[in-house]
């Protein structure tokens, strides 16, 4: 278990849960974990740190759906915090910015590749180079955030979100992220052979087999994690 800060967001998580949570103001992993109480100093350290850009891969790699919420100022770090994971939801107070060119350097922590491939190699390029604030509407227009509230909590969206994604099986979900990770870091060719391979792990698993016999059986299934 681990769980750590970087303003304006906290990380909490394990590996083989449905879904995990980043936010501001409150943690929150499905299934719950009532005891949350490992703190990995280790983590919060490189979170605050020059190693910052080591750990953002653990993120990005972890095996189960991530969601940052975002309701505050997420600049430099706390951008590239939510962009290494693979949903993001504004509140209304969401200002993104990657402001490294005003202080004389680059965003070193994954900001000008993450970014690009997010929401494209011009608009990202716009927004290095000027350095500017990116608000919640303007986030969910180009492609930033992925659902955006100005009224309600953006924690509770993204709480509903994550419950959604929970109903799925969990190894699914594992081997959904991984194919669409893969995949996209190759040709199409080789990306269907990633999903093949995916796909045919997933085969046997006693998760699948619930699934279908809840299927037949008009009712929700109980997926176990294996």
């Amino acid at each position: 278990m681990f769980i750590c800060t970087y303003a304006p967001m906290l990380l909490c998580g394990l590996p083989h849960f449905a879904c995990v949570i980043a936010s501001a103001q409150a943690s929150a992993v499905f299934p719950c974990f009532k005891n949350v109480n490992n703190i990995c100093s280790d983590v919060l350290h490189a979170l605050k740190t020059e190693h910052m850009f080591l750990f953002l891969p653990v993120i990005q790699d972890l095996p189960v759906p991530t969601i940052a919420v975002v309701d505050g100022y997420a600049i430099g770090g706390g951008t590239e915090l939510a962009l290494a994971a693979d949903l993001r939801v504004a509140g209304p107070s969401a200002q993104f910015s990657l402001r490294e060119t005003r202080l004389g350097i680059i965003p070193g922590a994954g900001g000008t590749q993450r970014l690009p491939r997010l929401i494209g190699r011009s608009k990202a390029k716009e927004m290095i180079f000027t350095g500017r604030f990116v608000g919640p509407e303007e986030a969910l227009d180009v492609g930033l955030a992925d659902h955006m509230t100005m009224s309600g909590s953006a924690e509770q969206l993204a709480l509903e979100l994550a419950a959604q994604i929970a109903q799925a099986a969990p190894i699914a979900l594992r081997s959904a992220k991984a194919a669409i990770n893969e995949g996209l870091e190759t040709d199409l060719a080789n990306g269907m052979n990633v999903e093949e391979q995916q796909y045919a792990k997933i085969l046997t698993t006693e998760d699948r087999l619930e699934g279908m016999r809840a299927f037949k059986e008009k009712r929700a299934p109980k997926f176990i994690g294996k």
